[in-house]
């Protein structure tokens, strides 16, 4: 059973039988380590607050989906300069064109450190990739069978459709290309942005490398491909899992007598 439940059953949690749990930037609880997934006073997402740093689980969470990437795929390039005054670079590029890329976002999309860019860097991270889509540690009382199928769902996600989007220069000795999201032109030179799923030569300028179903700027160029299409891990998962409103898991891990219970 899901908190969201237990809570209508049993009255709530409060701070005092809770006295690990943080508290949002509205000064609402929530959870530590993810376990809860909606703010107990307003029903909000986590990410819906004000998040002002990183939390250390969200960072070995992308820490290892892209180990589990990198472990699968050996065709985009992870070496790279790391800019002081950026929270985080695309992989791969020269200083100038890391600038050159950033110069290709909108202004407060760019993550510089301490900056309206990192936090919606931050919250971009919470909202696409939710660990409870990945690991069952993250999930509510799951059974074995539960458990079973959420790592078989994302062990498959992972293997055939995870991937990170790869910025480079389109070839000066190419007459260009078009991109995928919004058919203008991308001309040699041009910093663009290539995902190898999608196939060879297929690419993006840099602000149209978004989630086919939000068109939310992929973050951290992490995408996944689906049938001609990139999405956020989010909206990938619901391509394939419905998700329940309650407590933000997927199917994959509400089975049996845990989704008649969310109606």
């Amino acid at each position: 059973m899901c908190l969201e439940m237990k809570e209508q059953q049993g009255g709530g949690v409060s701070v005092s039988n809770a006295p690990n749990l943080p508290f949002c930037g509205n000064s609402h609880m929530v959870t530590s380590a993810f376990h809860r997934k909606i703010c107990v006073h307003c029903k909000c997402r986590r990410e819906e607050h004000a998040v002002t740093a990183m939390p250390v689980e969200m960072e070995k969470t992308v820490t290892k989906l892209m180990y589990d990437f990198q472990r699968n795929s050996t065709s985009d390039d992870d070496s790279g300069c790391a800019l002081e005054e950026y929270a985080w670079v695309p992989p791969g590029l020269k200083p100038e064109q890391v600038h050159q890329y950033y110069s290709s976002l909108p202004e407060d999309k760019v993550p510089y450190v301490n900056s309206p860019g990192e936090k919606y860097r931050i919250k971009q991270l919470l909202h696409q990739l939710p660990p409870h889509d990945n690991e069952v540690r993250y999930c509510n009382s799951l059974d074995d069978e539960e458990k079973r199928e959420l790592k078989l769902f994302s062990n498959q996600r992972k293997r055939e459709n995870l991937g990170r989007g790869n910025v480079r220069p389109f070839p000066v000795t190419m007459t260009g290309a078009i991109c995928e999201q919004c058919g203008g032109q991308i001309n040699g030179g041009d910093i663009a942005v290539f995902a190898s799923r999608a196939g060879h030569g297929v690419c993006w300028h840099p602000a149209c490398f978004v989630c086919s179903m939000c068109n939310e700027l992929l973050v951290d160029l992490i995408y996944f491909y689906q049938d001609g299409k990139i999405y956020c891990g989010r909206h990938h998962a619901e391509r394939l899992k419905p998700r329940c409103t309650a407590c933000d898991e997927v199917d994959a891990c509400h089975m049996k007598t845990h989704m008649p219970a969310h109606g």
